[in-house]
């Protein structure tokens, strides 16, 4: 209660300073202009049919809204060129106009754990834009359900589900975690697919401090079908340090606080913005549907 009527006495006393400021702020101020750069985003992994890049440009300066994503809100780029190389062979990526992004057959391009790959980007226009990333040599354990909480409310059924991940041996791990549940729509007859989150436990977590226990998570209320089954899926992934860097400053951002301090978005793309970084996991499926209603 105390640091609620403190913060309500400070924002109060920054009203009452800006009001008796009014006279002497200078409306027409000319930002400094800034020159666009290549926005890279690209995430590689063993596990995926496709690997991708998303290449856009930046806009200019105080115009960046994370709420809206980071790599979904700049102009694309579609004609530039997109090459991979895993230290033997270069491998160019095609532009793919449904999806806005570049494309390249798991086929053609083996994502190999443990082995480091480079990316270039170049335009006609002369943005030039390069990283690198190794792929994490190990999987992840398997997650395990220890517990389902079945909730019965205005006729229809939910549930919690309560999760454990063991931390693999070793120190600096990182991971992700990404649940899905699938459920049957008695009405329309088709099954529907959606993001389950979690009120307990982060989707992207580090083993710091944490080395060899049991990280544990609860979901958030999960709408079950009368019928079933309800599936849920849980993919968990082993990731590198650029992954985890990047997607915690998108975490901890805060662009609507004025009191909070300033968090650069973190990037590993030398001469553009974004991250090119890389993943190693699995995908676990469970019945979660009430076997004794």
């Amino acid at each position: 209660m105390k640091t609620r009527i403190l913060n309500i006495l400070l924002i109060l006393i920054s009203l009452t300073t800006l009001n008796s400021c009014e006279d002497l702020m200078i409306s027409d101020v000319e930002t400094p202009k800034t020159d666009p750069k290549l926005v890279v985003f690209s995430v590689i992994s063993p596990q995926d049919e496709l690997i991708k890049v998303k290449v856009s440009k930046s806009l200019p300066l105080y115009s960046f809204k994370p709420s809206v994503g980071w790599d979904n809100q700049f102009p694309v780029v579609n004609n530039a060129t997109v090459t991979i190389s895993d230290g033997i062979n270069n491998y160019n990526l095609s532009y793919d106009e449904d999806i806005e992004v570049y494309i390249i057959d798991s086929a053609s391009l083996k994502i190999i754990p443990g082995r480091s790959y480079n990316l270039k980007v170049k335009t006609p226009d002369g943005f030039n834009a390069e990283s690198s990333c190794t792929v994490p040599v190990e999987t992840p354990a398997a997650i395990q359900i220890t517990g389902i909480d079945y909730i019965h409310k205005y006729g229809e059924k939910f549930c919690n589900v309560n999760l454990q991940l063991p931390d693999l041996p070793g120190n600096g791990q990182f991971y992700r975690i990404s649940l899905m549940g699938q459920r049957y729509e008695e009405y329309a007859q088709i099954y529907s697919y959606y993001h389950v989150g979690l009120t307990r436990g982060d989707e992207v977590f580090s083993d710091k401090n944490r080395e060899g226990t049991n990280f544990t998570f609860r979901t958030g209320e999960i709408y079950l079908s009368m019928e079933g089954p309800d599936l849920f899926y849980a993919s968990v992934y082993v990731t590198d340090e650029a992954y985890y860097n990047y997607h915690y400053s998108l975490m901890t951002f805060e662009d609507e606080n004025p009191f909070s301090e300033p968090t650069p978005i973190f990037s590993n793309i030398k001469g553009g913005l974004g991250v090119f970084a890389a993943v190693n996991g699995r995908m676990d499926t469970f019945d979660i549907s009430e076997k004794n209603p």
